[in-house]
């Protein structure tokens, strides 16, 4: 990476040093006499003699061994059981839908005990072994589907078995994402075992009216009246529920915020739609629904809300990566140019979490193509072959290696490279695409300093 000037549109010029990850303002003159190379100015000569003008390579030679994703199941944070794969809803916009191809081979189905219990247990072997280095960390499990809530007796006899476990140096914690449709009839349940709830929620009746019954009656008086039945009989526990709102055509962000702010108290996180396949059948479809967020147009949004909004989260997270607030490592840290990076921003299998589909399917995660599994239940055990694991890992990644050397967002990707097309990465940035991104960027902050605050405050640890 080459060291890049920009300029916003507000007429200010910056100097982004890769060598350095620093951003330095600066003014016109020496905005020219970088871009002319000019040895005459003293300026430019300072900046040059000190490094900031240096050219910065990435070291992006890191493959994962075998040992590497046993470990990281050793310390793994969070399992997620996809107890069915049912839903009660048909959210036009829903991921497994006509819209997108990623899912389409997915099967129907419940989760069996037996196979929770069974990778539970492996987990728990996993978790007595030297290789477990945790110190009380939290480790989730997690409930999803479809609509959980539909599973509702595996989900209590998963909490009962987990209950039992011994995970030494761990905090175990439960957690579930649900439509809120059958909220009400099992909050006692949810509540005795203190469990984290997230409610997909859009906002008003309005927004809220692409997530449908089967026979395509909304759904929102259904969930009103269960978060308002919860809200009375458990006041204080349901100031802990969070929501998530998808942002579509029929959503307005001012009155996103204030719905969840003058029902519930509350800050909601807003999704992006995603982009449909072109290839999916139902591309037209979703391509209408996509909407940009916008700012609000309103001043009085909380810190807290607008940081709620992606565009936001994003500019946060790029700019953490690109300077000297990100790392990722404690060794970064120590010895920040000995340390060796992978290519993209796709983690080590199971260093995040682990997905068990109805069938018993093991993956790094839920957002993933679940054709071929990194794992699976078989024969009563847990069947994950770690040295063809890594081989096939870092051969993904070696794919896309040479395009990534090339690309300016190196430091900064927030690509997963299991969802890349031909080991092609459709977000790849030159540096004159690199210059533009950071332009709008410093434009936008320059119209919120609130933004530069959470930098300072703030080191990210991978």
């Amino acid at each position: 990476m080459k060291p890049s000037v920009f300029t916003t549109r507000n007429g200010n010029s910056y100097l982004y040093s890769p060598y350095k990850k620093m951003f330095l303002p600066i003014d016109k003159t020496l905005n020219q006499a970088i871009l002319n190379n000019d040895i005459n100015s003293l300026s430019y000569k300072c900046l040059k003699d000190n490094n900031y003008l240096d050219d910065f390579k990435e070291d992006l030679e890191g493959e994962i061994l075998p040992e590497d994703i046993e470990i990281a199941i050793c310390n793994i944070p969070q399992v997620i059981f996809e107890v069915t794969s049912a839903c009660n809803l048909r959210c036009e916009y829903c991921c497994y839908g006509d819209g997108y191809n990623t899912f389409k081979n997915r099967l129907s189905g419940t989760l069996d005990f037996k196979t929770a219990k069974i990778v539970l247990n492996f987990l728990q072997e996993k978790m007595l072994t030297i290789n477990n280095i945790s110190t009380q960390t939290p480790f989730v499990i997690s409930f999803y589907g479809g609509e959980p809530l539909l599973n509702i007796n595996l989900i209590k006899e998963i909490v009962e078995y987990s209950n039992n476990l011994k995970l030494p140096q761990r905090i175990k914690k439960y957690s579930l994402t649900t439509n809120a449709t059958h909220l009400a009839e099992n909050i006692d349940f949810l509540k005795e075992n203190n469990f984290h709830i997230l409610v997909s929620l859009d906002g008003d009746r309005f927004a809220n009216q692409h997530r449908r019954l089967h026979n395509g009656e909304e759904s929102f008086d259904i969930v009103i009246k269960n978060l308002y039945t919860v809200k009375r009989k458990y006041p204080d526990y349901f100031k802990r529920i969070r929501y998530n709102a998808v942002f579509s055509n029929t959503s307005d962000i001012d009155e996103v915020f204030k719905f969840f702010k003058e029902n519930f108290d509350a800050v909601p996180t807003i999704s992006m739609l995603h982009e449909p396949d072109k290839e999916a059948i139902g591309y037209d479809y979703i391509k209408d629904m996509v909407k940009p967020i916008g700012l609000p147009r309103s001043k009085a949004l909380s810190d807290e809300a607008l940081f709620q909004i992606p565009l936001h989260k994003s500019i946060v997270d790029f700019l953490f990566k690109l300077t000297h607030n990100y790392f990722h490592s404690e060794f970064d840290i120590l010895a920040p140019n000995q340390s060796v990076h992978y290519a993209t921003a796709t983690c080590v299998p199971f260093a995040r979490r682990m997905f068990v589909t109805t069938n018993g399917f093991l993956l790094p995660c839920e957002k993933i193509c679940r054709d071929i599994p990194f794992g699976k239940v078989i024969n009563g055990k847990v069947d994950i072959n770690y040295a063809e694991l890594s081989s096939r890992h870092n051969y993904i990644i070696n794919q896309s290696k040479k395009q990534c050397c090339q690309c300016y967002l190196q430091s900064c990707c927030n690509k997963c490279a299991y969802n890349f097309k031909q080991g092609q990465c459709s977000s790849f940035k030159n540096q004159s695409q690199f210059k533009k991104i950071l332009s709008d960027i410093f434009t936008y902050m320059e119209l919120h300093p609130e933004i530069t605050n959470t930098l300072e405050e703030n080191i990210i640890l991978k």
